[in-house]
C-alpha cells in the first residue's frame, strides 16, 4: 500500500502544480490583452471581452478547485494512514495484554506475578 502512496502523492503534487501554472499563464495571457495588443490596436467590444473575461474566469475557478481538491485528498490520506497506524498500534497492545495476567492468586503449583506470562502459556510455549 505505501507504495501506492507515493504514487498518489506525486500524481497530486503533479496536479496542484499544473493547475498552478495554468493560472499564471492565464495571467500573463492577460497582461498581453489588456498591455500589448491594445498597443496594437485592440479595440475594446463586449463581443470579445464577455467570452473572455469568462474563460479567464472558468480558468483560475478549475485551476484553484484543482489545488484546494489536491489539498483536501492529501489531508484525508494523512489523517486515514495516522487513523490506521493508531489502530493497528492499539490493537497489539491489547493482544500484549491478553497475553499476559495482570490479577492472579498464588495455588501451590503455580505462582502468579504481576506482569507475567501465566504458567500455562509459558507451557504452551516450549
Amino acid at each position: 500500500m505505501r507504495g501506492i502512496d507515493g504514487i498518489g502523492n506525486l500524481i497530486l503534487l503533479f496536479m496542484a502544480a499544473a493547475s498552478l501554472i495554468s493560472m499564471i499563464a492565464a495571467f500573463f495571457l492577460d497582461g498581453i490583452v489588456n498591455n500589448e495588443l491594445k498597443a496594437y490596436g485592440l479595440e475594446f467590444s463586449y463581443n470579445w471581452a464577455i467570452p473572455y473575461w469568462n474563460t479567464m474566469g472558468v480558468i483560475f475557478a478549475m485551476g484553484w478547485l484543482s489545488i484546494i481538491a489536491a489539498i483536501a485528498f492529501q489531508v484525508y490520506r494523512i489523517r486515514v494512514i495516522r487513523k490506521e497506524e493508531s489502530q493497528s498500534a492499539n490493537e497489539q497492545f491489547e493482544n500484549t495484554l491478553e497475553s499476559y495476567e495482570w490479577i492472579g492468586i498464588a495455588g501451590e503449583d503455580e505462582a502468579v506475578v504481576i506482569g507475567q506470562k501465566t504458567t500455562q502459556e509459558n507451557n504452551q510455549e516450549t
